[in-house]
């Protein structure tokens, strides 16, 4: 069964981080330690980063087949209504 999601439209700010890693993943070899990166998203209130993380969550599990990918949030209903909005797209068996 092929699923379709469409994905959202990133504002400018948006754009920029997606540039970012894509260039990264473009540019180091997978499976070395420069690869395996972690990324810090520095922004104001409400500008739009837990949907541009949800859409970066969802590349990387599309992308990399049997990857670990991880959302760490300042509290936990923020990383609750993120694992709801990404559940809605990407139903997990069992949750």
């Amino acid at each position: 069964m092929v699923k379709e999601v469409q994905l959202y439209t990133p504002y400018p700010h948006q754009k920029a981080v997606h540039d970012a890693l894509t260039i990264h993943l473009s540019q180091v070899p997978r499976f070395t330690d420069r690869f395996q990166k972690t990324f810090v998203v520095k922004a104001p209130r409400q500008v739009g980063k837990s949907v541009m993380v949800e859409n970066e969550l969802l590349r990387f599990s599309l992308a990399f087949n049997h990857s670990r990918n991880a959302y760490i949030s300042p509290s936990f209903n923020l990383s609750l209504k993120v694992f709801r909005e990404i559940h809605k797209w990407w139903p997990i068996q069992g949750w």
